[in-house]
């Protein structure tokens, strides 16, 4: 417990943060020709591109499916959002520096670039049996339907429940900053 406390939660919470900045940021800044043009082609550029934003973000396969649902309703290929959902679920980057820990850097290293060329071939592979006929069910302005849909299927807890939860990830994140800045402070200080 001392070390979930005390690294894991502190290592995992920061990224937890990030990724969710990160991915309201996309949402709300990029226009739906942006995602149409770098995520929307079935070729391996938008699943390379794909892939990158899975691992920079912390992905939960069932948490980021309203995130794939607004993707695919603004002109993402199928077979980026499968790309998204394997690539990011087996390569955020907190799972790669944990298995860079465990087992060494080179092994992560192969790890990950063998996850991530799996799942662009799998992305390709359903890009080529769906596409170029593949009609969204879905346009834009429904994403709103399809989020409160993806939301009824999971499991949910009451409102005070996840404003706890949220309040744990953010003292954690808030926690990883102070042990960042005060390494700094203590390392300009010696110096």
């Amino acid at each position: 417990m001392e070390w979930v406390r005390n690294d894991f939660a502190i290592t995992l919470s920061k990224y937890v943060v990030y990724g969710m900045l990160f991915g309201g940021f996309v949402l709300t800044i990029f226009p739906e020709s942006f995602i149409q043009k770098y995520l929307g082609d079935p070729g391996l550029l938008s699943l390379w591109n794909v892939a990158v934003l899975a691992a920079l973000m912390y992905v939960c396969a069932v948490g980021h499916i309203p995130l794939i649902a607004a993707l695919i309703a603004s002109g993402a290929s199928p077979g980026a959002a499968i790309t998204f959902l394997m690539a990011g679920a087996a390569t955020n980057i907190p799972e790669i520096i944990s298995i860079g820990k465990m087992i060494g850097k080179r092994t992560a290293t192969i790890y990950t670039v063998v996850i991530s060329a799996y799942a662009m071939f799998i992305g390709f592979m359903t890009n080529k049996l769906l596409m170029p006929g593949f009609q969204r069910q879905m346009e834009y302005d429904e994403v709103t339907n399809a989020i409160n849909y993806a939301n009824k299927m999971m499991l949910s807890f009451p409102e005070w429940v996840k404003y706890v939860c949220s309040a744990i990830v953010f003292y954690f994140f808030l926690k990883s900053v102070f042990f960042k800045l005060r390494t700094y402070y203590y390392s300009k200080k010696d110096n």
